[in-house]
């Protein structure tokens, strides 16, 4: 399963390079059949290649079926 793509990692190097706050988001997840196995590859994606991330957020969502969107920009301005 490739959940990062090339891009993405250069965008996120980027963003820690320039000492930026990262908010990881995974939408779509409505159309994840086990989203507990998804959490678990993408957290163990973001140790592999970003280990210096521990504890970073990462919010899981679906736009279209409005599931946690509306929790987006609570979050947002908590990593303030």
């Amino acid at each position: 399963m490739h959940i990062f793509e090339k891009q993405d990692l250069s965008i996120a190097q980027i963003a820690i390079n320039e000492g930026k706050i990262l908010l990881l988001i995974i939408n779509k997840c409505d159309l994840i059949k086990d989203l507990d196995a998804l959490k678990i590859e993408v957290e163990s994606m973001v140790t592999h290649y970003f280990s210096q991330l521990a504890g970073i957020t990462i919010f899981y969502m679906s736009a279209i079926k409005e599931q946690n969107y509306h929790y987006l920009f609570h979050e947002i301005y908590n990593l303030k």
